[in-house]
């Protein structure tokens, strides 16, 4: 089987694969999901006096909120649970019933069901509902896709109280990379035991960039499952959902091919000792995770310009001087320096995730050459770059220096051309932090 590019029918589909023993999306048969959808129909048994495994974990409460398997909308002494378990021996039948029309997700073939919120995670059916994500409404499934919907809850881990799963465009990949979330739930299931602490991953930071410290703290991609042989080309999309009534949450990071490359040589750096320079990055994660907030000492509004920041820069393969430079500025006096191990970290950023080596390395010949100056002729050009915005101020600054003689400053038409060339925000940023750089 092809992937549809739709993250949940695509992480059913690679759930299908683990299950049947294959190593790739592409191997998976009819047969296969069908058997999948068999092993579901075990897991689940919404009467409260004997529960299903999946119930006992309570794990099907984040993902089928009007389904009566889950014990949910059950009606009246359970006169909705024969429908449903008709809907599930329909797809374990491998005949069901199909209508006109083409699956809203593959394309391909009939519409056997319309995926509402009854069956597909935030998915609101034709008569509408509140929780929802953009381009899901109201989706009508093939039996392929509609089966790989059903088996999410074998496959998801949880970030806080949200699952979360990791979606590449490589069948081989995405199946490596759900292995960890099949296999503990398969555990804990057949160890009977209840509740979702063993599904759980431990994080410290919350919303959107948690799954920046699932990937670079728990390194999915070569850590605790077997190295990937290779990284996915179009890269990796980490997502975390609830669909927990109007409170319903999407969160959702895309991490370029390069930006996976750069979280494998933070661990695998000459200088990297005991993980310290992935706990650099997850120090400047922090900075991002709280939203604009209310300071309840002196009652007044505060704004995070960095929320979110860093996984932006990710996404859009930026360099990330904006935000160090905003996180060295907010320390004390006295400690407004960029780190040993925060420069290295950023240095590997800009080589690897943004191939911006050589920027790097004149910025830091340019940033020598300031830190040689005279110490008082250094301090007054350090100080009006950290409040200079424009590529023509950082022009008029330079040319200031280069034109007193004890500077010594003097810029080649190289160095020239690239402050002219590349983004103002980047260079004057990343000469800013080389400049108090720790020696």
């Amino acid at each position: 089987m092809l992937l549809t590019g739709q993250p949940f029918v695509d992480l059913g589909m690679a759930i299908a694969a683990l299950h049947a023993k294959k190593t790739s999306v592409a191997d998976v048969t009819d047969l296969d999901l069908q058997e999948a959808i068999c092993w579901l129909n075990t897991q689940v048994d919404p009467h409260k006096s004997h529960l299903g495994p999946l119930s006992k974990l309570k794990v099907l409460s984040s993902y089928w909120q009007n389904n009566p398997l889950a014990g949910h909308n059950m009606g009246v002494g359970g006169q909705n649970v024969p429908f449903y378990r008709q809907v599930l021996e329909d797809l374990m039948s491998g005949s069901p019933k199909t209508y006109a029309g083409c699956c809203q997700v593959c394309g391909k073939y009939e519409v056997y069901r319309d995926g509402n919120r009854s069956w597909l995670p935030l998915g609101a059916g034709a008569e509408s509902d509140p929780c929802s994500y953009p381009n899901l409404r109201g989706k009508s499934l093939c039996v392929r896709c509609f089966s790989a919907v059903l088996l999410i809850p074998l496959g998801c881990k949880f970030v806080g109280s949200n699952p979360y799963f990791i979606h590449l465009t490589d069948p081989e990949l995405l199946c490596k990379a759900t292995e960890d979330g099949f296999r503990a739930v398969s555990l804990q299931m057949a160890a009977g035991q209840t509740g979702n602490i063993a599904l759980k991953a431990g994080v410290k930071l919350i919303g959107r960039i948690a799954l920046l410290e699932i990937v670079s703290g728990s390194r999915w991609d070569g850590t605790q499952n077997p190295a990937f042989l290779k990284n996915c080309p179009t890269g990796a999309t980490i997502i975390a959902f609830s669909n927990s009534g109007p409170a319903a949450a999407w969160y959702q990071v895309h991490l370029p091919a390069q930006a996976l490359a750069f979280f494998d040589d933070l661990d695998t750096a000459p200088q990297q000792s005991q993980g310290e320079l992935r706990l650099v990055f997850l120090d400047w994660a922090r900075h991002c995770e709280k939203p604009d907030f209310t300071d309840k000492e002196k009652n007044e509004k505060r704004n995070n310009s960095l929320f979110d920041r860093l996984c932006d820069d990710l996404e859009q393969r930026q360099s990330l001087s904006f935000l160090v430079r905003a996180i060295v500025q907010r320390r004390k006096p006295t400690q407004q320096i960029l780190k040993k191990k925060e420069k290295q970290v950023l240095e590997i950023y800009e080589r690897t995730a943004l191939n911006k080596q050589d920027r790097f390395a004149m910025l830091e010949r340019i940033a020598d050459h300031i830190n040689d100056m005279d110490e008082r002729y250094r301090s007054s050009l350090v100080k009006r770059l950290a409040n200079t915005r424009s590529k023509d101020s950082l022009y008029k600054l330079l040319i200031e220096f280069a034109h007193t003689e004890k500077t010594s400053l003097r810029l080649s038409r190289e160095e020239l051309q690239m402050i002219d060339t590349e983004r103002s925000s980047e260079v004057i940023g990343l000469l800013y932090l080389l400049c108090i750089a720790e020696r």
